[in-house]
């Protein structure tokens, strides 16, 4: 089915330098409280340790489900999603009723500009393949170890698609939450990365003043227009651009981490 093949794509969010973590242990820390810390030490007196089963052959990206888990779906005729926070191996430092207030500012970004109509559920377990009814929220331990496919010097923070859902690695600041999630909104919506634009929300090389105020650029709610138009067959009349013939190339992930990084030593 169209719908299901366009979205088990993945794309990814760039964790800045942070490397995989590779094959040192990885203890779970439950605190008396309930919150839960991933780190490389043992836990503190006091907290629950279990050490993480982590596969030593993960792969580059996350396993999509198979087509025929489409099978038989029928997509519903207005474009429509609703979002659900599954709160399982939230980590120290986060707190659900913030990433709740997060979820509900990047899904009023998106529907400022962008003929969707985007809605936030509650809290819920994550269920797999995500649908446009429900669409899962979750924590991936499992993305503390993997490496940007594109460049293995820096890790990922996030992924985002229908069929997954949004994925988060549970180690990086509660401050940068809400960029995470209006970017991998994004890719669930079908954008693709952006990087050649830097006022783009799709992008990693986003100017300082996109970093500070996260939002999609007038260009995204484009974009996610015409995706709309794609995938529910929402009407769309592309938005007049007589820069078009100047516009740069298309750039990719590997570029992009280039940009930042430096050309890898050989």
């Amino acid at each position: 089915m169209r719908l299901g093949l366009r979205f088990l794509l993945v794309p990814l969010a760039v964790l800045g330098a942070a490397p995989a973590v590779g094959a040192q242990p990885v203890f779970r820390c439950l605190a008396p409280g309930g919150k839960v810390a991933f780190q490389a030490v043992p836990c503190e007196q006091g907290a629950t340790e279990t050490r993480v089963k982590l596969r030593d052959d993960a792969p580059a990206t996350p396993a999509a489900p198979r087509q025929s888990a489409w099978k038989g779906y029928t997509p519903p005729k207005v474009a429509a999603m609703t979002f659900y926070y599954d709160p399982k191996d939230e980590p120290v430092g986060f707190s659900s009723a913030q990433m709740e207030a997060d979820l509900q500012a990047a899904i009023a970004a998106w529907n400022a500009g962008c003929n969707v109509r985007l809605a936030y559920g509650g809290r819920r377990p994550a269920r797999l393949p995500g649908t446009p009814e429900h669409v899962p929220v979750r924590w991936a331990p499992e993305y503390m170890r993997l490496a940007h496919p594109a460049d293995a010097r820096s890790g990922i923070a996030g992924t985002g698609s229908l069929s997954s859902g949004i994925a988060l690695k549970p180690r990086f600041h509660e401050g940068h939450m809400l960029s995470v999630l209006i970017h991998e909104m994004g890719h669930v919506l079908g954008l693709p990365h952006k990087h050649e634009d830097p006022q783009s929300i799709m992008s990693y090389l986003r100017d300082e003043a996109a970093r500070r105020q996260p939002r999609p650029s007038a260009g995204d709610y484009d974009d996610c227009n015409a995706s709309m138009h794609r995938l529910f067959g929402v009407d769309h009349q592309p938005a007049p651009d007589a820069a078009a013939a100047a516009r740069p190339p298309r750039m990719t992930d590997r570029e992009a981490l280039e940009r930042i990084h430096g050309a890898p030593r050989r």
